[in-house]
């Protein structure tokens, strides 16, 4: 079985043949990442500190470090897509639906409104929405708008994580 210097120094030789950061991470990483975040449950898992507790758990070698770093990045972002399809499962078994194109428009076929979760993020702020809001097309743009606005609403490419309810 290979130790975890043996695979990172594997990573950094397919690393140098070609960077690709949307593959998953090392199981090792991710495990270890993951038994850092159980161990320190009210602490925001910063990459160096999860660096250190790997360095000290695995004993990585100096020169791997660096390949170390990558896939620590790698399993973060593993973490977090893990969480955010936990919560997406949550959302539909608790009678939501993604809010999308298809769920604009059969609301407008309707004539009905939305009850919207999400979080909305534009250039300099991130606001969690949790209100009913009617849906609008403007100019081939999906969106929402509060009940009794006429303009200035929310387009669909702003949300992250939405779910709606018909209302």
């Amino acid at each position: 079985m290979q130790n975890l210097n043996e695979k990172l120094k594997q990573a950094a030789e397919a690393w140098a043949i070609k960077k690709d950061y949307s593959r998953p991470a090392m199981p090792e990483v991710l495990a270890l990442n993951k038994e850092y975040r159980a161990a320190n449950p009210d602490q925001y898992p910063y990459n160096a500190a999860v660096k250190d507790f790997i360095v000290a758990r695995a004993g990585v070698s100096p020169e791997y470090i660096e390949m170390l770093k990558t896939e620590i990045y790698l399993s973060q972002q593993d973490i977090e897509n893990e969480i955010k399809e936990a919560k997406r499962v949550q959302m539909i078994a608790a009678g939501w639906r993604e809010l999308n194109k298809e769920a604009i428009d059969e609301a407008l076929k309707l004539g009905k409104k939305l009850q919207v979760s999400a979080t909305a993020t534009n250039d300099w702020a991130t606001i969690k929405i949790d209100n009913v809001y009617k849906p609008h097309i403007f100019n081939g743009n999906y969106g929402l708008m509060k009940p009794r606005a006429r303009s200035r609403g929310y387009y669909l490419h702003q949300f992250e994580n939405a779910f709606c309810k018909l209302v």
